[in-house]
């Protein structure tokens, strides 16, 4: 299995990393692979990569591991708390980049 992960900065002077996850050579079954863009902040880049060094597995491995995790979630499953929180914490980025977004466009 080969797994390719490069930390791409938007810009040198930037609060904001791409992180570039790729299933590259990974054969899953079903036979296909998914490509996986995702922009997070330099503190929320060096979460994963600590946490993923600290467990020793790759931010790909987890990034998987999750996916595969929450594809079996359904809205009657009852959430552990630090997920609610995770998922709070989600909702709370997403409507800042939704401002951001349309003021930048105004």
């Amino acid at each position: 299995m080969v797994n390719n992960r490069q930390r791409i900065p938007l810009a040198p002077a930037s609060p904001s990393s791409l992180l570039w996850v790729a299933y590259n050579g990974t054969v899953v079954e079903g036979g296909g692979t998914e490509q996986l863009n995702v922009r997070v902040s330099e503190e929320a880049y060096a979460g994963w990569e600590q946490f993923a060094a600290d467990q020793g597995v790759t931010i790909t491995a987890l990034v998987e591991a999750c996916g595969l995790a929450l594809g079996s979630v359904t809205s009657a499953t009852k959430l552990p708390p630090f997920m609610n929180e995770i998922c709070a914490e989600a909702r709370r980025i997403t409507v800042g980049r939704r401002r951001r977004r349309r003021s930048d466009d105004a």
